[in-house]
């Protein structure tokens, strides 16, 4: 399909209510009415749209079209705002604090799944450290309350949700109080992520935050 007439659909979906004219459409492409109307024609001609009065609707093969660019540039962005990092073992204290039944149960009402006991930890460098940090600055996030258990007291927890590897969902956690460097990402999920992704330490993982 041309370029010209993608890009009339995309404009013909994006007004709301349906109602847009050849003129309308001609001056937001920068092109003749006459020329305009010709590229409505011709996409209600391969039922891309059909019209209803002054409505224009489009067709299920159109949105099929749309749908397909927009998952498209969803990867690109998605790919260039994704962060990476290489798998590292760690203490095993991920495992300690997870299976803590104060914060499991918060990991199930407010995020909804349990994760598998243990965090993946990744080592960022410099540059991928500040990428996520500003992109943190920019999303919403779920605070897991901190609570005393055993005479030890553990602190309030920041949970982004993430998509690793751009096909498992899970969680990043950011607790207020942390052993760890401030280059480390310490992700969580359901999946137990090293045989899921078939990962070892020196690997190189990718995530996107939601």
């Amino acid at each position: 399909m041309e370029s010209d007439y993608i890009l009339a659909l995309i404009e013909i979906a994006k007004k709301k209510g349906g109602k847009i004219t050849s003129v309308e459409l001609g001056n937001v492409l920068d092109i003749s009415q006459q020329t305009a109307s010709r590229r409505m024609k011709e996409l209600e001609k391969l039922s891309f749209i059909r019209k209803e009065g002054k409505k224009v609707i489009i067709e299920e093969r159109g949105m099929k079209v749309l749908k397909e660019i927009y998952l498209d540039l969803d990867n690109v962005f998605r790919e260039q705002k994704s962060i990476y990092g290489k798998l590292f073992s760690g203490l095993g204290e991920g495992k300690y604090y997870i299976s803590k039944h104060g914060y499991r149960e918060q990991f199930i009402k407010k995020l909804g799944f349990s994760p598998y006991p243990g965090t993946l930890n990744l080592y960022l460098s410099f540059d991928e450290n500040k990428k996520l940090e500003k992109t943190l600055t920019e999303k919403e996030y779920t605070v897991l309350n901190g609570f005393r258990d055993e005479n030890r007291t553990f602190g309030d927890v920041r949970c982004y949700k993430i998509l690793i590897e751009n096909q498992i969902e899970g969680a990043l956690l950011k607790p207020f109080r942390t052993h760890h460097m401030p280059n480390v990402a310490e992700i969580i999920s359901k999946e137990f992520l090293r045989k899921k992704l078939k990962i070892n330490d020196g690997s190189m993982v990718s995530f996107f935050v939601l």
